[in-house]
Parts: C-alpha cells; structure tokens; sequence
C-alpha cells in the first residue's frame, strides 16, 4: 500500500521470522527499513530488492490512516501461537506499539476503518475480528465462514465488515456483516473458487471482489443488501 503522502511504499513479505513489513522509498527505490518482533532494522548491508527477501508466501501490511502506523499479519502455514496475532507498528521509528491476539491461528488479512479507531483481521481460524486501536481491544467476532478468511475490509462510512474465503459457490464465498451488531447481512456469490479480495468504493456504494478464477467483480451494495444471505 502507498503510505497517504504518496511518498513510501508498504509490502509485506516472510523471511527467516514472522511478521516482516518492508518500507520502500517510492523516488529512489530502495528500502528504508524492515520492521519485526523487536524492534526496527535499516536496510544497512540487507537485499535492496523484493526479489530477495520474498523467499516464500506474503504477509498482510497496511498504513494506517494518517500514515503514522503500520499493521502486520503473518499469513503463515506453519502452527505458532505468535503468528496468530496481528501487530501495530510505529511506521517513524519502528517501535512495536501493541499485538492483537485472540485468534487461533494465523493472521492473514488486516484492514484499517476510515477514521484509524478500529481494524479488522482474517484469519485461517476461519474467522474475522474487529478490535479497537486505542486499547487492542477484542470488539466482535464474525463466525460463518467455514475456510481460511482471505480478504477483509471495513466500509469507509464505518457501517459495514467485509470478508471472504476460500469457499466454493456453494458456500459463503463472500459475506456482508453488521459492523456495529456483527450480525450476517449478506452473502455474495458468483466467483468459481477462492476469493482473496475485497473492498469498498470510496462512497462505501459498491463492492469489489476478485477471485482465484481470473475475475474481478463490482457489485452494487443496495442490491446486496436487498438479497440478503438467502
């Protein structure tokens, strides 16, 4: 993701440990630093490319809303109770500010709300959660899925939770939830496969889902709304 001045770029990768988020100078290219359980490290004599240091699958990494934070994920195979929290990031120094642990496996989607209050997490528990910044904070809980938890995001007016999974046509593909009651809205369907994206247009009015089977999908949210899940 662009960092909101548009001067830095946000990528998030795996190496030898968990929860590697890399900050790229958009102008020259080259990364600034990386940032891990511990701590910060500046590139000094470390690969200066993508190519090098993404030996393996990538992790989720997002800007906060003001660009002073950064979010992690650790979309990892592996069973480790420390890839399963999410981690919040000082994107100056490289601090870590807090986790977010109460999934029960890892952590391989995360989204920012509009104003910087909460974030959301998918997970390979076949979950989502909603949490509250400030404290780390435990909010909700979105149970329906029955796959890993690719995608999520919260609309920008703040009213909805979107997620997706690795579900077929005959699941819950895609799901709308009730940001402020959790409860299940609406369930999208259409893709042949894995969804591993979404997201919200500016004005929160439309949906944008892509999918493992080549295609990217704009649905209109009143017209999901007036389906519901059935």
């Amino acid at each position: 993701s662009f960092s909101p001045d548009g001067t830095q770029l946000l990528t998030g990768g795996h190496g030898t440990i968990a929860d590697y988020a890399y900050l790229w100078d958009i102008a020259t290219g080259k990364m600034v630093r990386f940032f891990r359980e511990g701590g910060m490290e500046n590139t000094g004599s470390a690969a200066s490319t993508a190519q090098s240091i993404y030996p393996n699958w990538f992790n989720p990494a997002v800007f906060s809303p003001d660009g002073s934070k950064i979010l992690t994920g650790c979309n990892s195979e592996f069973s480790n109770p420390e890839y399963n929290a999410a981690r919040l990031w000082d994107a100056a120094t490289g601090a870590l500010i807090r986790k977010f642990t109460n999934h029960t496996d890892s952590v391989v989607a995360a989204a920012y709300s509009a104003d910087g209050r909460w974030i959301a997490t998918g997970s390979r528990d076949h979950t989502a959660k909603l949490w509250e910044v400030e404290t780390g904070r435990d909010i909700m809980t979105f149970t329906g899925h029955h796959g890993i938890v690719y995608g999520v995001k919260i609309s920008p007016d703040g009213r909805y939770v979107l997620t997706s999974s690795d579900e077929s046509r005959t699941g819950k593909p895609v799901i709308l939830w009730d940001a402020v009651t959790g409860r299940e809205l609406a369930v999208i369907q259409g893709h042949n496969g894995l969804v591993n994206a979404v997201d919200f247009s500016p004005d929160s009015r439309m949906i944008l889902t892509a999918g493992d089977d080549g295609s990217a999908r704009v649905w209109d949210l009143g017209a999901v709304l007036s389906r519901g899940s059935n």
